[in-house]
């Protein structure tokens, strides 16, 4: 590391710790890239201890390391250092790290620090590491990895749903769109709930949720969930959410379906172009309301015919 670069450290210790512990720990230290500074290095016959330590030493320190020790704790130059480094601490403009080498007692102002305790000196290896990490300001704190599936695909978020029933009912959703039709069997469940990473049991506590707050319709079987479809409110709901062309679908649709006067499901899907599933809440919703007469047939997905619509309908377009 450039030396212009290095964080600089002070080290306040009693000069009965250097050999023993001092002078290999600031070594190590240097050997990490922090430039420490240290009274044996740095001072010579005649110079201030006070102009030394205090404006040179302590002042310019990002980090003061203290060694915590039985000399150390009876040491009144330790304790005027380790005032000093309090006060700067304190000012926010350095980092207070305390080093215990010793089974002795804690000054009453490092108590409420974080200690870095070593009990070997001989083999001290990764409280070294910590306290690397700590001088450099970062933690040993794995790094993020890739969220589950399911807050991915959560961007969109369905009226006042979380992210993952929101991520769940815009998965079955979208199902019911691309296969064109409305229940859902367990097996596509399934795959649902292992693409969305989404737990077996959690992925069945959000199923009878959407249940529960009306978006969608569930057929159990003994021992599990058979079969989802999402109900009329829970399909408009994600529309909403999902297409910004939300209020054209309608009118697309039932301009159609005014103009033919008469008009099956299968032409409807082939006039606009639509999913047939979009087309089938369409219609289910404006017959829902009163404003269409639909015949309905046994048969696959598009199997109904609109006959008529309200003068509701009607006007409703022309507004």
């Amino acid at each position: 590391m450039n030396p212009l670069h290095a964080p600089k450290v002070f080290v306040s210790h009693a000069s009965e710790d250097k050999k023993r512990f001092v002078v290999e720990f600031a070594l190590k230290l240097r050997g990490h890239g922090i430039d420490v500074w240290l009274d044996k290095w740095e001072m010579l016959p005649g110079d201030s201890l006070v102009d030394k330590i205090f404006e040179e030493g302590i002042k310019n320190a990002r980090a003061i390391v203290v060694v915590i020790s039985k000399h150390s704790v009876e040491k009144p130059w330790v304790r005027e250092e380790l005032n000093a480094a309090t006060v700067k601490k304190i000012n926010g403009l350095s980092k207070l790290i305390p080093v215990v080498i010793d089974d002795c007692e804690v000054p009453e102002c490092l108590r409420a620090t974080v200690w870095e305790k070593i009990a070997n000196l001989e083999n001290y290896a990764e409280n070294l590491d910590r306290i690397v990490l700590s001088i450099f300001g970062h933690s040993e704190r794995p790094p993020l990895g890739t969220p589950p599936k399911f807050v991915q695909s959560a961007l969109i978020i369905v009226s006042d749903l979380s992210p993952i029933d929101s991520a769940v009912l815009c998965a079955l959703c979208d199902l019911c769109v691309e296969q064109g039709k409305g229940w859902i069997e367990n097996t596509e469940l399934l795959r649902i709930s292992e693409v969305l990473q989404v737990g077996e049991e959690p992925f069945c506590d959000t199923l009878e949720i959407l249940e529960a707050r009306g978006y969608l319709e569930l057929k159990r079987s003994a021992s599990s969930i058979g079969m989802a479809k999402p109900t009329v409110f829970g399909f408009d709901e994600y529309l909403r959410a999902t297409r910004e062309d939300y209020q054209t679908l309608f009118q697309t649709i039932a301009f159609r379906i005014v103009n033919e006067k008469s008009c099956g499901g299968m032409a409807l899907q082939k006039a606009t172009q639509l999913p047939l599933a979009i087309v089938e809440h369409v219609v289910r919703s404006f017959e829902l309301r009163g404003w269409m007469n639909v015949s309905k047939y046994l048969g696959p997905p598009g199997s109904f015919v609109v006959h008529s619509c309200s003068a509701e309908l009607r006007r409703w377009l022309q507004e």
